[in-house]
């Protein structure tokens, strides 16, 4: 019976789907309204609906929105509407001038300073009126009228700028600079216009009247008039002074005679012989050694996170400046040198000096702990003071113990957050959209031109369809007309099979037109068969050679590549049950976002009706209707008389602000040009791009790596390689919650990590798999109990989400339960409050794999450990304590669930119903479930009735096929 059934299913699956979203039906009853503001709105029946912010009385869905940065009426706006007067502000940062501004702004050029931040600094501004505007380098402008806090350049004082466009930029002393094209406010000298400006290391600054000023260093982007001055014998800021103002430290001169280490007079080769320092008695400098500290991306370590040691004779010889340090070389041997950093590998290796000005004088020995390190040696000669003498330079990338070698660098200075519901991802995306200036990149698995992002409680279900409208994601566009590229996912890899099933003519209707700034194109992934997954080794060298311009024409040594620290694994797409057939069942998986260059969002959210709910995963929301649905059908819904069209959904999206949104950009560049080259539909009408790179990183941001898997012809595995490096590096607890737990290449690593670190445990959130048509239950059974059977409950636990609430009816028992499985969409991985990576890559092989995927990881303890927090917040009962004790929590879950799971007991043994007087009444205690976590079991494979298919494969439900064939309900991916 089994093997004809597989057959079966083999059959249908030919027919082309994934996933179909399910909900479980059971029972729920009326509850009292707890409303602890007393404003009428709360968690129960008898509230008027549910209230986002229950500390606050002044705010409820159906409040006045009020000028006060607060979201007054729960529509996940703030102060929208133009409610606020407004507020002249240039830097964003809610300061300026105006009564819609939160205070003045002293400084209205650094978003980092202002009233209360910084304001009481001196600054070279006189501001008699406080505006920011007066007479100085640091005001924001000129001041006609320092008297009058409302009056000053720009505002009530005639100005010397003629801008027919308003964008700032025209002819005039007070505009901010010139404007090539003062018709269109998007386009200015710096923008889309051509610029007088050669500027060969990209900072900003060279040859021409556009250039922010002349360059003294044009092959450095480090050094330029706006750099900072550091300690690196380099004149960083161009001022023809080196290393002054105190940014050395102090020198260190054990026998006084003013040489040594950091001194002004000049290096010494012995520091215990006040006679003999370098120009007294000490040889001459031969060569010059320079070491770059770097990381394994060959970005530079930042100074005060780094420890290099340079010996001779075990001595500490003479060195000068960072990231780039100087070592003279005046006397033949060893010189040991080692460099340590926070989280990352240790490197240590020898440079043997032969004493001789060859430039073949210097050679590197390393030990086998140098392996997978990065390390390049380059040789030239260089006029050094008048004196032409060979430079050795070495070039040191430490490897990063979490992040991926292979992948694309981990960017630090990026400013971060965790959008942990629908609800609230969409809105702030929707806020970001209509505020883009020139252009937005979108990936996506599926698309729906009328998703919308924004849904307010009070009025969504009376909105019309036009009001509506405004709120989806092309409406926003339409709105707000930037320059949009689109990516969507299509199935069977060839652009023409399946290529409808992921888009609508909306979408199509504009990707027809050319040169409107609406472009659009489908990518399939064509992976079949059977392959070895090998990660792809690089140079470092080449790395050195691409990020410092001022190693182009230097020779480097030969190196060796330098492979993954992950083994290969051999993937088969054709291991189907009892039949042998290579069919295309891959797909761009990647859901993400890039605004204005240096915005990225990138989660698990697709561009369709399913991907959008709110944190309270209410099994009657009115907003999760389908969009057509009427004002009938969704009154049905507040009244618990109609079940909602779309069941409750879980998932998350990191927000990116800073420089690692260009490696999104990159990734969506690849995938563009390559559809372009294809040819495949609308090609003809989409138009290539550039990807921004000169984005500067944020003051105090935190350190994000965009990771990937792709397929041919790209092959990236870095995300398989951050999650092999965490699990290498856990000690305490590993926390995924996952639509799938079925990916034995990780699940190897985990038990093999956990008997490592005996008190390391794993808490798994995911979903029940269905042992009748799921022909991934197998799989699942045989991870689950691999690891529960060797290390058990103790160490090893499932869970699922499961929502509540309750009905009451007529007749005999009229309070009746609702339950419904809360779809576990999240893809999340968080070790040790230290490490988290989110994105679109699922907990099953194919997604590290073969499948296009996209992930952010970030490393940033105090960042993790609070979204951690408000994860378990949102998942565990209201007013659980949060504690950062793994073994507190562990046990809150364990608690959680067995009251949870005991109130469902409890229903169930009523058969769903009971007698609850009038229903008007609240719930007795042992009928209301707390929280959303349940116990998850999942029985032996046997019990799986299809044959499974194999673990690297992706697992269709045969009844996805007739219910996409017969419908527009979505599939689940």
């Amino acid at each position: 019976m089994r093997t004809f059934f597989s057959g079966l299913y083999l059959s249908l699956t030919i027919l082309g789907a994934i996933f179909i979203n399910s909900s479980c039906g059971g029972g729920t009853t009326d509850i009292d309204c707890i409303d602890r503001d007393n404003d009428g709105y709360g968690d129960g029946v008898d509230c008027l609906g549910p209230d986002c912010n229950d500390g606050r009385a002044d705010i409820y869905p159906t409040a006045t929105e009020t000028c006060n940065n607060e979201d007054d009426d729960c529509d996940g706006l703030t102060d929208e509407d133009d409610v606020c007067p407004p507020c002249a502000d240039e830097d964003g940062d809610g300061y300026g001038i105006g009564a819609g501004c939160i205070g003045p702004d002293c400084r209205d050029r650094e978003p980092t300073c202002h009233a209360g931040a910084c304001c009481d600094e001196p600054v070279d501004c006189t501001d008699l009126d406080d505006d920011g505007y007066g007479t100085g380098s640091e005001c924001a402008g000129p001041d006609c009228n320092d008297n009058d806090t409302s009056c000053h350049a720009g505002m009530c004082c005639p100005s010397d700028c003629i801008d027919n466009d308003g964008d700032g930029r025209g002819e005039g002393l007070d505009c901010q600079g010139p404007d090539c094209n003062d018709d269109d406010k998007l386009c200015w000298d710096g923008a889309c216009c051509p610029t007088d400006c050669i500027d060969n290391d990209s900072d900003g600054y060279g040859n021409g009247t556009d250039c922010l000023d002349d360059d003294c260093d044009d092959s450095l982007p480090e050094v330029n008039p706006g750099a900072t001055e550091i300690c690196n014998s380099i004149d960083d800021d161009c001022d023809d002074l080196t290393d002054e103002d105190g940014v050395c430290p102090d020198c260190i001169d054990n026998d006084n005679d003013l040489h040594g280490l950091y001194c002004e007079a000049g290096p010494d080769c012995d520091d215990n012989d006040i006679n003999c320092y370098e120009g007294g008695c000490c040889p001459s400098i031969d060569a010059l050694l320079e070491i770059y500290v770097l990381d394994i991306w060959a970005q530079p370590l930042p100074e005060s996170e780094t420890s290099l040691s340079v010996t001779l004779n075990n001595i500490e010889v003479d060195r000068s400046g960072h990231p780039i340090v100087n070592v003279p070389l005046s006397q033949a041997g060893s010189y040991e040198v080692g460099l340590t950093a926070p989280e990352h590998i240790d490197l240590s290796l020898t440079v043997e000096y032969d004493g001789s000005d060859s430039l073949s004088g210097v050679t590197l020995t390393t030990d086998s702990g140098a392996y997978r390190q990065g390390l390049a040696l380059s040789h030239e000669i260089r006029n050094i003071n008048g004196t032409d003498i060979p430079v050795h330079s070495v070039y040191l990338g430490l490897r990063h113990k979490w992040f991926s070698a292979q992948g694309r660098p981990a960017r630090r200075g990026n400013d971060i957050a965790l959008m942990i519901n629908g609800e609230e991802a969409w809105a702030q995306i929707y806020y970001e959209l209509l505020s883009a200036t020139e252009s937005v990149l979108i990936s996506s698995w599926w698309w729906m031109s009328d998703f919308e992002l924004v849904r307010p409680w009070a009025t969504h279900a009376y909105l019309t369809p036009a009001e509506r409208w405004d709120n989806t994601i092309m409406g926003a566009f339409e709105i707000n007309w930037v320059h949009v590229r689109v990516l969507i996912g299509e199935f069977w890899g060839d652009h023409d099979i399946m290529d409808w099933l992921t888009t609508d003519d909306a979408l199509k209707g504009y990707a027809e037109t050319s040169g409107d700034d609406f472009e659009f194109m489908g990518q399939g992934n064509p992976t079949y068969g059977e392959f070895q997954v090998e990660l792809t080794p690089f140079l470092f060298g080449q790395r050195v050679r691409d990020m410092h311009s001022e190693t182009a024409a230097r020779t480097f040594d030969a190196e060796d590549e330098i492979p993954s620290t992950i083994l290969p694994y051999w993937a088969d797409l054709t291991d189907w049950p009892f039949i042998d057939i290579e069919m295309q069942i891959a797909s761009w998986h990647q859901k993400f976002l890039v605004i204005d260059h240096d915005l990225a969002y990138i989660g698990g959210m697709n561009v369709k009706s399913t991907d959008w709910d709110s944190q309270d995963h209410l099994v009657f929301d009115h907003r999760r209707m389908n969009f057509d649905a009427t004002v009938e059908e969704r009154e049905e819904v507040i009244n618990k008389e109609r079940e909602t069209d779309l069941g409750p959904r879980r998932d998350y999206i990191l927000r990116i602000k800073g420089p690692a949104a260009q490696d999104a950009a990159d990734v969506f560049q690849n995938r563009w040009s390559l559809a372009i080259a294809e040819g495949v539909t609308f090609a003809e009408n989409s138009t290539d791009f550039v990807v921004q790179r000169a984005i500067d990183p944020l003051p105090n941001g935190s350190q994000v790596q965009v990771t990937a898997t792709m397929p041919e012809p790209f092959w990236e595995h870095a995300i398989a390689e951050t999650w092999f490096n965490a699990v290498a590096q856990a000690e305490d607890f590993i926390f995924i919650e996952d639509q799938y737990w079925r990916i034995p290449w990780l699940v190897d690593a985990i038990v093999e990590r956990m008997r490592q670190a005996p008190n390391l445990k794993l808490l798994i959130i995911t979903k029940p798999v269905d042992e009748w048509f799921d022909p991934g239950c197998e799989w699942t059974a045989i991870t689950h109990y691999q690891l529960l059977d060797e290390f058990g409950a103790n160490r090893y636990r499932t869970y699922q989400l499961t929502t509540f609430d309750s009905v009451v009816t007529w007749g005999w028992d009229e309070t009746e339960s609702r339950y419904a499985n809360i779809d576990t969409h999240s893809k999340m991985l968080i070790v040790d409050d230290k490490f988290m990576s989110i994105g679109s890559c699922n907990k099953n092989n194919r997604g590290i794999l073969y499948e296009g995927e996209l992930n952010g990881a970030v490393l940033d303890e105090d960042f993790v450990q609070a979204q951690r927090r408000r994860i378990f917040a949102n998942l565990l009962p209201a007013g659980t304590p949060a504690t950062d004790n793994t073994a507190t929590w562990w046990q809150q879950f364990i608690d959680a669930a067995a009251w949870n799971d005991d109130v469902y007991a409890a229903w169930d043994d009523e058969g769903w119903d009971i007698d609850n007087g009038d229903g008007s009444g609240p719930l007795p205690a042992e009928y209301q479930p707390d929280g959303f976590v349940h116990t998850l079991e999942f029985r032996v494979s046997d019990y799986c009735f299809f044959e499974g298919v194999g673990p690297d494969m992706t697992a269709w439900a045969p009844s996805d096929i007739w219910v996409k064939a017969i419908s527009n309900i979505s599939v689940s991916d």
